[in-house]
């Protein structure tokens, strides 16, 4: 795993706190590389929306309802025409796949960790866009989903699965249904109810 994914990885995890500044010479010192490469893998990050500038230093992009609520519609528009696309080119191998993430959500639904529930929820995403069968598609909606992840993480309230597991047995039988029209309806039922507690649509 290279420098960015790392950094990455702490940011999905919140071990960067959310608005916080970041050490560079703590970053270089955990690595133990120069500034060069730590500033490099910083702006890469920059560009995929983890970290931002505030002056001369580098900090956690702040978590917010706005921020959650544009990515919450940047999914309703591109992820309901992915999974749609998915349904269509999805092969038989995949379809497998599908069902025992499907069989491993139920199996775990009602007792899991929070971690476990985000980390479920995102393998269901990932096949889907996989099987689109379209590399740029997958990798934008890769980058938009694992926003939320940090911000699920870093809710202070209980999480009920129900938040994260709602209408997935739908979209998998749309799916094998070859049924567009109910498809588009689950899939934007699924993302609408990441965030319920809010009417992020009003």
């Amino acid at each position: 795993m290279n420098i960015v994914d790392q950094i990455r990885d702490k940011l999905k995890k919140n071990e960067l706190e959310s608005g916080a500044f970041i050490n560079l010479n703590k970053l270089m010192n955990e690595f133990n590389v120069s500034r060069t490469p730590i500033k490099e893998s910083l702006i890469y990050l920059e560009a995929e929306g983890w970290v931002q500038r505030s002056g001369t230093h580098f900090i956690v992009t702040p978590l917010s309802l706005n921020r959650v609520r544009e990515y919450t519609e940047i999914r309703v528009i591109t992820e309901v025409e992915t999974n749609v696309l998915a349904m269509r080119r999805i092969n038989e191998e995949e379809m497998r796949q599908l069902d025992k993430i499907a069989l491993n959500i139920k199996e775990n639904s009602n007792n899991c960790s929070r971690e476990k529930m985000i980390q479920l929820d995102l393998d269901f995403h990932l096949l889907l866009f996989s099987a689109s069968k379209n590399k740029q598609l997958g990798n934008f909606l890769t980058r938009t989903l694992t926003q939320y992840q940090q911000f699920w993480l870093s809710v202070p309230d209980e999480i009920k699965p129900e938040y994260f597991f709602n209408g997935i047995e739908e979209i998998i039988m749309a799916i094998k249904e070859k049924n567009e029209k109910k498809l588009r309806i689950e899939s934007s039922k699924h993302i609408k109810s990441t965030i319920p507690s809010v009417n992020i649509f009003a």
